[in-house]
């Protein structure tokens, strides 16, 4: 996983008119926990947003007060109205058990059914995983090299060390739909070549 570091500091505010004022003054509230830890802290808004605002995940190499704590952000509330974020919790992580985050998927690559009129269909732009911090990649990189058309790549087909997909085997990540210049291309393929007779007039050429 990438990873990136974020300052915070511990709060004491507890009441909704407290918490309005942090956020006028530039901050974001949010809470730390796991692992033996329950914090409430602020975040500086403008650090966290090149954090949330992306869509690759991170181990998020928190420091409060001095000391630092590894976690992944676990959750953002955004306003309804203006999408900023309102308040964040982050878990920390313990690098001998198992964590759930969610991966960007990433095609590599122009499909063969592509090529031949297809059109590409990217069914899950992210996928949810679990397994330890130092087995899970900062992306979910697919090949689509070889894709035809009518074919598609399922989380059945991802097989990552140490990592498992949690969605069905069967769903589609991502694959290669038929459209009508393919259909129109095999249809002209197919189509019997036309003769022409004595009397010049093209007729249907035998079987």
């Amino acid at each position: 996983m990438k990873t990136a570091q974020l300052k915070a500091e511990k709060r004491n505010t507890q009441t909704k008119g407290d918490l309005n004022q942090l956020r006028k003054s530039g901050f974001v509230p949010g809470n730390v926990f796991g692992e033996n830890t329950n914090l409430q802290i602020k975040i500086d808004e403008r650090a966290l947003k090149k954090l949330i605002y992306t869509p690759d995940t991170f181990l998020v190499q928190l420091e409060v007060d001095g000391q630092v704590y590894p976690t992944i952000i676990k959750e953002v509330q955004f306003h309804k109205v203006t999408d900023r974020p309102i308040h964040v919790d982050f878990q920390v992580v313990n690098e001998n058990k198992p964590i759930t985050v969610t991966l960007p998927v990433v095609t590599k690559g122009q499909a063969e059914g592509v090529k031949a009129g297809g059109k590409l269909q990217i069914s899950m732009r992210r996928v949810k995983v679990k397994g330890l911090v130092k087995d899970i990649p900062d992306i979910l990189e697919l090949d689509i090299t070889n894709l035809g058309v009518g074919k598609t790549i399922t989380c059945g087909d991802i097989k990552i060390n140490g990592v498992t997909l949690l969605h069905p085997d069967n769903l589609a990540i991502v694959g290669v739909k038929v459209t009508r210049n393919v259909i129109e291309d095999t249809t002209a393929a197919q189509a019997p070549t036309a003769q022409a007779t004595s009397s010049g007039q093209p007729t249907a050429a035998k079987k």
